[in-house]
Parts: structure tokens; C-alpha cells; sequence
């Protein structure tokens, strides 16, 4: 078919993507992780890599002819757009052969055509594994690390009540961009530069006895999040309800001294002023949590956790 390319044919799955379309760079797409489970698949499917990368009268066409050949067509997506509540707007809804691979968004296990997978989850776990687990016990001297490279305006909040707040001092900073609220940026960590590689942790966060995660919106978990949970340190957590969702994965996101309602649609006053309540004790408070932290480790390093919670969810789609 004119439209797509086939990037790989496997025994139990085949993988396309729009031809003549930029493909985004993703280290890792699901048709990966279907990899290592593949002879339990109960027949084949196919996937389509950077789906949205087609026009809607693309979209028909692809899926109707797929349609000939699969049960069930996998249709990746980058993006927090959501078959409900948000309606699936750009999706071809009709198909009933079609699943939506949500990366970002956790969405209820029950919806039939749409599958939450949490691409950034298993993507820190393949870079993050070649790590030595050493780094992340690094001798602790900063109090907290946050780390913010694109603006965005809830990010601004929370870096202009940081700064009402005059915590600055005890908070170390990489703000890749130039905000009003912060003085002096951008400014990078001094072991990366300006010129990181994000796949890996930054020695200054190895070093902190907390980290604050302020995510990309309030309804999505991206790697920001995977990646704190292996620093076996207290994290504050700037994001909506949507963090809840960890506690279903097994993970811990209240730590002593430093409770935060993650119930509220905005938790940035709330966050803001549990850290100039806690930061002065940060140190007692990272010994307190160590237990914690160090299970919340455990849990995002390892493959087969993942593996229980998601594969019998996506078996069950299919």
C-alpha cells in the first residue's frame, strides 16, 4: 500500500509506519516490548508506528485496508489525546478492529480500543538498566533538584511561587530556557551543560536528598516521573491526580514529612509550601523514607513488575 512502509515482519506481528513521513525519534515503540511475548499472542496483528502522522481521509483508508488482513491493528499515536473523556476527535472510532496505544495518559483498564501502555516507563527501564545502581547512592548535598526544559505555564507557577517563597537557595536548578521567574537562566546542571543526554541521570540529581518532578501536564506521566522513582530519594511531585495511578502500580508517593494531597486539581501552593516546610529537615526526612524509596526502586527497575501489570491487560484487549 502506497501509504505505509513496512519497517519489520516478525512471526507473530508486523510493523508499519506512513510512508514519506518523518518518523519521530523513539528509541522504543511497543512492537517492542510484543517482542518478548510474541508466541503467546493468540493471533497476528499488526502495528502502525506514528499513526497520527496521517490526514483523517489517511486514516480510513489505512485502516480499512489492514482491515483485510488483521483482527486487530495496533495504532500508535504521539500525544495525551484520550478516547474518552476527550472523545476520539482524530481517531477513526468505527473500526472495531483498532487499538489505540495511549503512552502518556492512563486511562481506565476497561475501554476495548484503547490500551495504556506506558512507553516511558519501559524505555527508562532499558536505558536506566545499563546504568551502575551506584550513581544513585552518591553522597547527598543538595537539598532538592528540579529539572525544567521546556516552558510551559504550568511550569511558570510553580517557579513563581518557588520564588515567592525565596527557596531558590535550596532548590538546585536546570532551566534549559529563559524564564522570568528565575534568575539567571537558563542554567544547566555544571556536570551536563547545556548539551545533555536525558536517557540518563545527572549527578547532581544522584546528589540531592529529594527530587521535585514537575511533569508536562497535569493528566500525564512521562519519563521525568520513571526516572525520579529510581533515585531511591522522597520525591515531590508537581502533577494532577493522575500520580495516583502509581499507587495501583505498587509504588509509594506519600512519604513522611512531607504529605501532599494529591487529590486537588492543582497541587502547586500545596507542594510549594510542604517544601519550605520540609526542605530545612530534608536531610532526617530522606533517612526516614529510605525503606521507601528504595522499594519504589525496586519496583520501576524491574522488568517483570512491569510485565504483571501490563501484558495480561493487553492480552485481554486482544
Amino acid at each position: 500500500m502506497k501509504l505505509l512502509n513496512t519497517i519489520r515482519k516478525t512471526k507473530n506481528f508486523d510493523v508499519y509506519q506512513p510512508w514519506g513521513r518523518s518518523g519521530r525519534i523513539n528509541p522504543f515503540y511497543i512492537d517492542h516490548w510484543l517482542e518478548t511475548f510474541q508466541n503467546e499472542l493468540p493471533y497476528r496483528i499488526c502495528i502502525v508506528r506514528d499513526f497520527d502522522l496521517l490526514n483523517n481521509d489517511e486514516w480510513e483508508e489505512v485502516i480499512e485496508y489492514l482491515s483485510l488482513a488483521y483482527r486487530k491493528i495496533l495504532v500508535c499515536s504521539e500525544g495525551i489525546t484520550s478516547l474518552e473523556p476527550l472523545g476520539w476527535s482524530r481517531m477513526p472510532k468505527m473500526f472495531d478492529s483498532v487499538i489505540w496505544i495511549n503512552n502518556e495518559r492512563p486511562v481506565p483498564e476497561h475501554y476495548k480500543q484503547e490500551f495504556y501502555w506506558p512507553a516511558h516507563w519501559f524505555r527508562t527501564i532499558q536505558f536506566y538498566s545499563k546504568t551502575n545502581p551506584k550513581v544513585f547512592n552518591e553522597e547527598k548535598i543538595y537539598k532538592s533538584s528540579l529539572r525544567i526544559k521546556n516552558r510551559r505555564e504550568w511550569k511558570d507557577k510553580l517557579l513563581k511561587s518557588i520564588l515567592i517563597h525565596d527557596l531558590f537557595d535550596s532548590i538546585k536548578l536546570a532551566i534549559s530556557h529563559r524564564n522570568p521567574f528565575v534568575p539567571d537562566s537558563p542554567c544547566f546542571f555544571s556536570s551536563e551543560g547545556e548539551y545533555y543526554n536525558e536517557e540518563y541521570p545527572s549527578r547532581e540529581q544522584c546528589q540531592s536528598f529529594s527530587l521535585i518532578v514537575s511533569e508536562t501536564s497535569d493528566v500525564q506521566i512521562t519519563e521525568k516521573t520513571w526516572q525520579a522513582l529510581y533515585h531511591q530519594s522522597p520525591i515531590f511531585f508537581h502533577t494532577g491526580p493522575v500520580i495516583q495511578k502509581l499507587r495501583e502500580y505498587g509504588f509509594t508517593i506519600d512519604f513522611e514529612g512531607m504529605q501532599i494531597d494529591y487529590d486537588v486539581p492543582d497541587v502547586t501552593n500545596i507542594l510549594v509550601d510542604t517544601l519550605h516546610d520540609s526542605l530545612p529537615e530534608i536531610e532526617n526526612i530522606f533517612r526516614h523514607n529510605k525503606i521507601k524509596s528504595f522499594e519504589n526502586y525496586k519496583k520501576v527497575s524491574d522488568i517483570n513488575h512491569f510485565n504483571n501489570l501490563f501484558k495480561p491487560l493487553f492480552l485481554n484487549k486482544l
